[in-house]
Order: C-alpha cells, then structure tokens, then sequence
C-alpha cells in the first residue's frame, strides 16, 4: 500500500519539479490525516496547532519514516466508526495494516469495539462476523499475492523477522522496553535468540481483558483512540523491537483521542 500510494506523488513532483523525495508523500498524507482528524475533532483549531506542530512525527517525517501512510487510514477507521460507516472501518484498518504491520496492536480492541456496540441489536453478531469477514478479505487481497509468491520469504519476513530476527538475524534495538533495558544493562546479548514472545503472551492477555474492560464501561470512540494506543505500548515494550518513531506515531493516535467529543 506503502508503494502504490507513493507513485502518483513520484510522477507529480519527479515531472515537475524534477524532485524524487518520498517526505513530499509523507508531509501530504499527514497534512490529509490533519483534516480527517478535523472532521471529528471538538476544537478545531487547537487540535490542528497540537497535531501539526507535535515535534516527535514532524521529526519523523524529517527523517522519511513512513507512519504517515497507516496513521492516515487509521483515522479514517476512526473517523468512518463515527459515523456509524462500519465497513469503511473496516476496509480501512485492513488498509492501515497493509502499510506497516505495527497497526497489529489495534485490531483487537477494534473488534471489541464493534462487538459491544453491535452487542445491543438482534443480529449483533452476525454484523461483527462481517466486519471481520471484510477486514481478511481486504488484508488477503494485500497479502495475498505475496503469498502465492513465495509463502517461505512472507513468512520469514513478516512473521519470524519481528519475532526473532529472522534468517540474518536482527539485534534486539529501541527507546525503551523490557529487552533492550536487559541489552543496554548488559544482561544479555543484543543479538540474542531469547523467545522474548513468550513473556509478551501473559502481560497482553491481561491487558486486553482491560480493554475490554474499559471499553464496556465507556464505550466511546476517545476510549478506543486512547486504550488502543496504551495496548501499543505494551504489545512493543515486551517485544524486541521498539523504535523511537514508534512513539511518535501513537503520540497522534492519543492527540486525537484526546480532542474527541466524550459523551456524559
């Protein structure tokens, strides 16, 4: 989704002003997420001065990270729950997760979040089977290819790499988190094999029945924007990897979350 998004700005700026510079791409997605955000924010104004000038993803497109592109459809996913277009939130978080799969740590508290809005309604669960049921149709059809391609390769890339580093292996690398505190303190080796996804199942099980948890008491889309971002946290800081840009693009998530209308 990354590239296919990325070629008619390539064709834009490489014929006219002879520039090839995907932070061009990245600078427009995130002034279009700014006004998507607009569309359901409570003051505007403030929310647009906080998001357009928050240092850590202005620093992040600076140096080209690409959390533009899933930040874009995950607020249209917000956006779209608003208004009550739950397909289109669907289809979008589908699409977000065709970006970068660090969108990962979002898709349960999202169903959770339908599962207790359609809970209420007399096919309930037959709506939230839908949404589930668009949400993998749009992800194989991302995914799909690549699969038929060569299933060996997507799999020791998007599932072993992030897991425990792969065929070449990949160091143990981040801000924070529980095993690069043990790296940086010299407890263990940066390039260890250790099965760090182990210890991650405990503390994210606990934390999803929190979600749920508060997801039911307050069933509200600023709920969702803000506890969905916590779960990231968590999900990353157990993991081996958590980069800095990965602070930066759930900094936007809570900016959102915090200027959403709360109901009484």
């Amino acid at each position: 989704v990354t590239f296919l998004s990325n070629i008619p700005f390539y064709l834009i700026t490489n014929f006219v002003f002879k520039i090839v510079d995907i932070r061009i791409t990245l600078l427009i997605f995130f002034l279009i997420t700014l006004l998507v955000g607009i569309l359901i924010s409570t003051e505007k104004t403030l929310f647009s001065i906080i998001f357009l000038f928050n240092p850590l993803m202005v620093h992040n497109i600076f140096l080209g990270a690409n959390d533009s592109f899933p930040l874009l459809f995950l607020f249209l996913s917000f956006v779209f729950l608003n208004f009550g277009k739950f397909s289109l939130a669907s289809t979008s978080l589908a699409l977000a997760l065709g970006t970068k799969l660090t969108v990962v740590p979002f898709i349960p508290p999202y169903f959770f979040y339908l599962f207790l809005k359609f809970s209420q309604k007399a096919k309930g669960i037959k709506m939230v089977g839908r949404e589930i049921l668009i949400f993998i149709l749009v992800s194989l059809a991302i995914y799909l290819p690549f699969l038929i391609w060569s299933p060996k390769d997507l799999i020791s890339d998007l599932i072993l790499f992030p897991l425990r580093g792969g065929e070449e292996g990949y160091p143990i690398v981040g801000v924070i988190g529980i095993p690069h505190l043990l790296a940086y303190l010299g407890l263990i080796s940066p390039w260890s094999s250790f099965p760090f996804y182990l210890f991650q199942l405990f503390p994210i099980l606990a934390f999803l029945f929190l979600v749920y948890f508060f997801l039911k008491k307050f069933l509200q889309l600023s709920m969702l924007c803000i506890i969905s971002s916590l779960f990231f946290i968590l999900f990353f800081a157990t993991s081996r990897t958590f980069q800095a840009n990965y602070l930066d693009f759930v900094s936007s998530i809570f900016i959102l979350g915090s200027f959403l209308k709360l109901k009484k």
